[in-house]
């Protein structure tokens, strides 16, 4: 749900890093109306100054123009107090939560209420202090209009 140095993979343009087929087939899945996805994302993660960097914030743009994704940019300013965290995402599909954690070369996915509850208060915490969905909006096109590419 929010990655801090790197986009997490369903937002992600090709060319911005390699895509395998199954993510392919989950970036598709945000075009299914009863699919909400929302991404709290790290400002770092926006920063960069070529052409695959302004491309990515193009994309996540025009992402968040989608009636059913949300992206909101926790602010520099915010994360240190909350402290660094790998990528995560919150699956809510009833009865159950599931959080997937993205690592290095795999990931692994908890579905136990101990294992999976400090992801939800961490998400929880980087809603509070994350931008609007508006405000995040404005400050993607800022940084994809202040390149020098």
């Amino acid at each position: 749900m929010c990655r801090h140095a790197h986009l997490f993979g369903l937002l992600v343009r090709p060319g911005f890093r390699r895509q395998l087929p199954s993510s392919q087939r989950r970036h598709q899945r945000l075009g299914r109306d009863d699919v909400h996805y929302t991404a709290l994302i790290g400002e770092p993660a926006l920063i960069g100054n070529d052409e695959i960097h302004r491309d990515q914030l193009t994309a996540l743009a025009k992402a968040a123009e989608r009636p059913n994704v949300t992206i909101r940019v926790v602010p520099i300013r915010a994360m240190p107090r909350l402290g660094r965290v790998s990528a995560f995402m919150i699956l809510d599909v009833a009865p159950a939560i599931v959080v997937h954690i993205e690592m290095a070369r795999s990931g692994a996915f908890l579905d136990d209420e101990p294992f999976t509850t400090p992801y939800l208060r961490r998400a929880a915490r980087l809603g509070e202090v994350a931008l609007s969905a508006t405000m995040s909006l404005r400050r993607i096109i800022a940084l994809r209009d202040e390149m020098d590419v």
